[in-house]
């Protein structure tokens, strides 16, 4: 049995657990793959914390205009004029 580390949510590290799980075999076209070792990227991190601030209202985000992408050159022309008065939104 080996010691695995898994996550039913996302979250930083608070959301892992190391368990043993038997590996399951890999099926026809796939591999199995073998992580010595691993750390969670600091930027998922940073994301889960500001998106809990805005869930809990102590993060107000400004939003300018919600543009389709098809206009994304537009969007871009808008960020260099360095003007906008908020965050600008592709729609997809």
């Amino acid at each position: 049995m080996s010691r695995t580390v898994v996550f039913s949510a996302y979250g930083g590290p608070e959301v892992l657990r190391v368990a043993g799980l038997e590996p399951d075999e890999p099926g026809p076209g796939a591999i199995r793959v073998r992580v010595r070792a691993a750390a969670p990227d600091g930027v998922d991190a940073a994301l889960a914390r500001l998106t809990a601030l805005y869930e809990k209202g102590d993060l107000k985000v400004r939003i300018q205009e919600a543009i389709p992408v098809e206009e994304v050159a537009r969007a871009h022309r808008l960020i260099e004029t360095g003007h906008t008065t908020g965050k600008l939104v592709l729609i997809f």
